[in-house]
């Protein structure tokens, strides 16, 4: 790199003050929109399918919760990645963790997919469900298990978008993809009648937005150099580097995933003792969960 190009990067040469109030909030605020984004379904969900709705997408939530550790994963590797070189002056290999970011962002995502797809009723029986939520669960998860791809994408890609010196857009990606899935669930839901489906695919083509928004950053609008089709050979050595950086957030979230798990089993053993059944005592503490998260 040389110096003028050191001199124009803001990471550098601007005051830490002005670095956090520029580059924090928009990041605090993108934390903020997800966790809406995350019980918005389960708000649109109860008001028409009640229990077994709330229930359904809390034993669906494990899933969602280990892609939200994939996607810290892959966000913090790339951007650390990339940072750590572009501050060497290693341009070409700066360039590379951006496209190789993209790339474990696409096989953590099918990763995740395919399995759930595969033996969507194993795993739901994995995470607590019982008879009467699991044909709600399914169909709710195989909809939803599609866009996993896009999930990660949407959530890790502002990573990258904030590490090239645009906090704001990286913010306008995860609450646009927000309020297209309110708008849709209000659609889906009330207006053509899906239900539980609706809200599925509604989650889908917000997350599709998302991740558009933020491959089009990457395509066109990437300030610190100039992407090729090179920059996007797989390379596993790479991602395994990249990986381990993220690997610390990471791990946090996958034991939340855990934690949910056993708690839905739990639930699902020990609630049909009580006064309320199961199926409340799940869908409860979906809405606790989702709340405290």
């Amino acid at each position: 790199m040389s110096k003028s190009e050191m001199q124009t990067n803001p990471l550098e040469t601007e005051k830490i003050g002005k670095l956090l109030l520029r580059f924090c909030i928009p990041a605090l605020a993108s934390n903020l929109v997800t966790s809406v984004y995350n019980i918005v379904d389960q708000i649109f969900i109860g008001n028409v399918l009640g229990i077994v709705g709330n229930a359904a997408t809390n034993v669906v939530f494990p899933a969602v919760t280990l892609v939200s550790a994939l996607s810290l994963m892959c966000g913090v590797g790339s951007s650390n990645a990339m940072n750590l070189h572009r501050g060497r002056g290693n341009i070409e290999e700066a360039k590379k963790c951006v496209g190789g970011g993209l790339g474990l962002m696409v096989i953590c995502g099918l990763i995740v997919t395919i399995p759930m797809l595969l033996w969507t009723k194993q795993f739901l029986v994995l995470f607590g469900c019982t008879e009467t939520v699991m044909p709600y669960a399914v169909e709710y998860a195989r909809i939803t298990s599609l866009s996993f791809v896009c999930a990660i994408i949407g959530a890790a890609g502002p990573f990258l978008i904030r590490a090239d010196g645009a906090p704001n857009f990286s913010l306008a990606c995860i609450v646009t993809g927000s309020l297209v899935n309110v708008i849709l669930d209000t659609v889906f839901i009330f207006g053509f009648g899906w239900g539980i489906r609706g809200a599925a695919w509604a989650t889908f083509l917000a997350e599709s937005v998302s991740a558009i928004m933020v491959l089009w950053y990457l395509r066109y609008c990437f300030k610190s150099f100039k992407l090729t089709l090179k920059d996007f050979k797989p390379d596993h050595r790479l991602y395994i580097k990249m990986a381990s950086i993220g690997a610390g957030p990471a791990f946090n979230f996958a034991t939340q995933a855990m934690v949910q798990i056993f708690l839905n089993n739990a639930l699902r053993t020990y609630g049909q003792f009580s006064a309320y059944g199961s199926d409340i005592c799940l869908a409860v503490a979906g809405i606790a969960n989702k709340t405290n998260f």
